[in-house]
């Protein structure tokens, strides 16, 4: 299990991760002092626990817990502090606990009473540059080109449904729904949930009878957070935008005229 801890103060931070190493020696802990890195890290990564200093002069911590929360809706935040002033607008993302120094006696009681689980795979689309699949950093490899084409247009088109037509009039040049190409794309959507679902990701793609779609709440995206303006810091398009599909050429200049 990954454990974050952020914290601009560094000799905190660090202090604070000695702690978690000495009670959870077997998960990996990270520091991170910086809170754009600490998102993109955790969007891409994803993590069991955060903990994140917080004060009534510290807003940092809070709008990196808030930020989290809202766009991973399942993360288990611990706020850690000095006193007890921002108990209840800690609470107010749902944290876990509150920790008021000193710590070491709550963490193994926190560890216990974990809000969320924390095996759950994360995935992210990269979509800026080459369109790719991550799941918990590591690149997700397709058996066939057409499946990762089929998530790349769903990403694109940001979870509206598409129907079996449409998808054939995209990933076919001449756009011709022909019986083979029908049962082309049966294979393809049947290899993209089956490699989802090796990974336990099987479930960001919805599917019915005649039309499929991407459960955008269950994926992080770079596209996404620039469109959304969330973490824009971090996801800086780049005039880059799925490269190897020339239908993204639609909403690539989409992008730069904004």
């Amino acid at each position: 299990m990954r454990l974050v801890i952020a914290d601009t103060d560094n000799s905190a931070a660090q202090s604070m991760a000695e702690l978690v190493k000495s009670s959870f020696p077997d998960d990996e802990t990270i520091v991170f002092g910086n809170k754009g890195e600490a998102i993109s890290y955790i969007r891409r990564y994803g993590c069991g626990v955060l903990f994140v200093r917080i004060s009534r002069d510290f807003r940092w911590g809070y709008e990196l817990a808030e930020n989290l929360c809202q766009n991973q809706q399942r993360i288990n935040v611990v706020f850690f502090s000095d006193s007890p002033d921002c108990a209840v607008e800690a609470f107010n993302v749902y944290a876990v606990d509150y920790l008021i120094n000193p710590v070491e006696r709550r963490l193994q009681k926190i560890m216990e009473n974990l809000r969320y689980p924390t095996e759950k795979n994360r995935v992210f689309l990269q979509c800026f540059g080459n369109f790719e699949v991550f799941v918990n950093g590591t690149p997700l490899r397709f058996p066939r080109a057409k499946a990762k084409e089929i998530l790349a247009y769903l990403a694109d088109r940001r979870g509206a449904e598409c129907s079996m037509g449409q998808l054939i009039s995209v990933l076919w040049e001449d756009g011709e729904d022909t019986p083979s190409r029908s049962s082309n794309l049966r294979n393809a959507i049947g290899c993209l949930k089956k490699t989802l679902d090796s990974v336990g990701a099987g479930d960001i793609i919805v599917k019915t009878r005649n039309n499929i779609r991407l459960d955008t709440k269950a994926v992080d995206c770079d596209y996404f957070d620039y469109i959304d303006k969330k973490a824009s810091d971090v996801h800086n398009f780049r005039r880059e935008y799925m490269l190897q599909y020339s239908w993204s050429e639609i909403t690539a200049g989409r992008l730069v005229e904004e």
